[in-house]
């Protein structure tokens, strides 16, 4: 084999000064490089997406807290569980510290918030029947058209599927609000709620056919004559709430016919919407004094 071809492929015989050379400039090579085996980045961003997967799913899967309602079987609901009633079905709940209520057929409730002085329930469509005897202000269920606060008491509340809904109070008071628009309704009175407009006016069950249907006359129209004209001293109550929902005009009627009604109030206070001339009145219902549901809403602020 030719000398040459171990220059080219180092086959073949060495010619000696060429193993000579090859010697002496072996000092001077550079040293291989040595190779990093790198793992792609998209390996890691694939190992920490999985790692945050592992997380969630552990999350999802954790059993939810208990809340304090525990139904008939002895059950406890868990936080954000919710119930359904069928057709022929009612349901029981209660809570030792809070009350026992009553889920009437083709009912949702849901368990929203369960802790120390705060329970609150949500009702989308159906009947609860409730009687609370924790601290008022601690119980609440919200409903499509807004939130009844108990002010401890015994009461009904219905949700109809178009969201109207109807608070009927037994014993006690339910405060009802929606933003800044509030009603307070005492034992013995009903008041249907809105969705989108929130509390209606509240009225005492035993009033005129004629009054409840001027109030669901106003509540779509804004018209108050008629119901204006339908009042007795005993709806003086509805008069109030109605004149904290009018203005102008509006409000001078509203004021005239309550004058009317409770001689007593300071009309011209009334009329300018002064808030000493506000409670005064409130206070002429004979309902108790107004120094009692002034911090109804502090507990729920916000």
């Amino acid at each position: 084999m030719p000398e040459d071809d171990y220059l080219w492929d180092q086959s073949g015989s060495p010619d000696p000064e060429i193993v000579r050379l090859e010697k002496h400039l072996q000092r001077f090579a550079a040293p291989p490089p040595r190779l990093r085996h790198r793992r792609p980045i998209w390996r890691w961003m694939a190992l920490a997406a999985g790692v945050a997967l592992s997380i969630v799913a552990w999350r999802a899967t954790r059993p939810a807290p208990e809340s304090v309602w525990q139904l008939e079987s002895g059950r406890k609901l868990a936080l954000g569980e919710k119930i359904r009633t069928g057709p022929s079905q009612s349901a029981s709940l209660a809570a030792h510290s809070v009350g026992s209520l009553r889920l009437a057929p083709n009912s949702t409730l849901q368990v929203v918030r369960s802790g120390p002085g705060d329970q609150r329930l949500a009702l989308s469509q159906g009947t609860l029947h409730a009687v609370i005897w924790a601290p008022s202000k601690s119980f609440a269920v919200d409903t499509p058209a807004g939130t009844s606060i108990d002010l401890g008491c015994a009461y009904s509340l219905t949700v109809e599927q178009d969201g109207t809904g109807l608070v009927s109070v037994s014993t006690g008071w339910v405060a009802f609000q929606a933003g800044q628009q509030e009603s307070f309704i005492p034992a013995g009175a009903a008041c249907r709620t809105l969705p989108r407009k929130g509390p209606g006016l509240p009225y005492f069950t035993d009033a005129s056919r004629a009054f409840t249907q001027a109030i669901e006359h106003w509540e779509s129209t804004g018209n108050a004559e008629e119901l204006l004209s339908e009042a007795r001293p005993r709806d003086a109550i509805t008069l109030w709430h109605l004149l904290q929902r009018t203005q102008g005009a509006a409000r001078r009627q509203v004021v005239l016919r309550l004058s009317q009604l409770l001689p007593q109030v300071d009309a011209a206070g009334l009329e300018r919407g002064d808030p000493a001339a506000i409670t005064h009145a409130w206070n002429a219902l004979g309902l108790g004094t107004a120094d009692w549901w002034r911090s109804w809403k502090h507990p729920w602020a916000g």
